[in-house]
């Protein structure tokens, strides 16, 4: 009886952090990169954070979160880091409940974004890699991708909140015309 109510612990506990990657397997880097930003912050921290915010919504959004990891690197020459080194991270994201949504490669830039669901909960996860920089960005949370894109926006990670919805649906301003007569126009 008592080995069972163990495996029955074990798989709760699995199950409500199962979304949680593990990115200490980066944390290796940042000796090697000429500026890095590390970042976990778990629900005792958040619930701090969220103290100090003003925004009613906001403050909701936040309450929500049960975790946020970033690992950020910029890295003075190319091959400072290898593909290699997102291996760990990488396998964690073929686990069940990921998914893949987005997958962007342009020259030697890459940038996956894979979403978690699993009943209520969810969770985002950004790897970015160019040839000097890596970043990787998981967002425990909210099953909705609206709150999920709004978090993202309250992240810093604006471009991701437009790919995922959350955001603003008003178009951005029109670039203001050059007035006529003015130094500009003369060029």
């Amino acid at each position: 009886m008592k080995y069972e109510m163990l495996a029955v612990a074990t798989l709760i506990t699995l199950a409500c952090f199962g979304q949680q990657l593990d990115l200490s397997s980066l944390d290796k880097l940042a000796p090697k990169a000429k500026s890095s930003t590390v970042i976990t912050l778990d629900g005792e921290k958040l619930a701090l954070a969220s103290s100090l915010v003003d925004d009613k919504e906001g403050k909701q959004l936040m309450n929500g979160v049960k975790g946020i990891s970033v690992r950020s690197f910029e890295f003075g020459e190319k091959g400072a880091y290898s593909r290699s080194d997102l291996d760990a991270v990488k396998k964690q994201l073929t686990g069940t409940g990921w998914s893949k949504a987005i997958s962007v490669k342009e020259n030697d830039e890459d940038v996956e974004i894979y979403f978690y669901k699993s009943g209520s909960s969810g969770a985002l996860a950004i790897v970015s890699a160019e040839p000097k920089e890596l970043t990787v960005v998981n967002i425990i949370g909210p099953a909705d991708l609206s709150s999920l894109g709004k978090l993202s926006g309250l992240a810093g990670l604006e471009g991701v909140q437009g790919l995922i919805g959350g955001g603003s649906k008003k178009a951005p301003p029109a670039p203001a015309a050059p007035k006529s007569g003015s130094k500009d126009d003369e060029e």
